[in-house]
């Protein structure tokens, strides 16, 4: 008997991830049949994209040793209809931070990317030289910073005023002036008055190597 045998299964369109029962049946003319199942398993192994910046760069306020903020990352996935918006906010230091991102799609398949920040601080230390004090005319130089700052003196004399208004340096016994050996001090030999005065520069230098000079 040669007759056509009809085979017919319920195969969706798509399969999704997982497992999916499909029957397949055979009739023949006269109403015969005979079935059989297979499973058909798809997996996802493949990881979901995440997209971030590969670098970037923000120079701190000059109140600030860094910077507060919020890096973002975009995360898709061909198991996902949404787009999924991944942030970081904190402080971040003056320097340089990886700031690491990680996504988990539906069937904990991971993706990762990664933002280089660097922080820079860009604002030189407030320096000042303030007026003498003390019996022997000291000058102390501070030097204000956000990120701290170190002091020093860079140079110290001794400067007499004369009537006319002219300025001429006094050195000697006259007038001897030396910087401490901290570094951030300076001294006369004797209390600057209405003649005499001291003139000194100072320097504030930040961690960063910014500087910061008056005198």
């Amino acid at each position: 008997c040669h007759s056509t045998v009809t085979v017919l299964n319920n195969a969706p369109p798509g399969f999704p991830v997982g497992d999916t029962v499909v029957t397949w049946t055979a009739l023949d003319p006269t109403g015969h049949s005979a079935s059989c199942e297979i499973t058909v398993t798809l997996k996802d192994e493949e990881p979901g994209r995440l997209e971030c910046a590969g670098e970037m760069t923000i120079d701190a306020a000059a109140d600030r040793c860094g910077w507060a903020g919020t890096i973002e990352a975009i995360a898709r996935d061909n198991c996902a209809v949404d787009i999924a918006t991944l942030t970081q906010e904190r402080d971040y230091a003056v320097g340089v931070t990886d700031v690491l991102f990680t996504a988990l799609d539906p069937h904990a398949n991971e993706s990762t990317c990664t933002t280089r920040l660097t922080v820079r601080d860009v604002t030189a230390p407030a320096v000042a030289c303030p007026a003498e004090t003390g019996e022997l005319g000291t000058f102390v130089g501070t030097a204000s910073d956000a990120c701290t700052a170190t002091v020093t003196l860079g140079t110290l004399r001794c400067e007499g005023v004369g009537a006319d208004g002219a300025v001429t340096e006094v050195a000697g016994d006259d007038c001897p002036a030396m910087i401490d050996t901290n570094g951030a001090r300076g001294v006369s030999g004797r209390r600057a008055g209405p003649a005499r005065r001291l003139r000194c520069e100072v320097i504030g230098t930040d961690p960063t190597g910014n500087v910061g000079r008056t005198g």
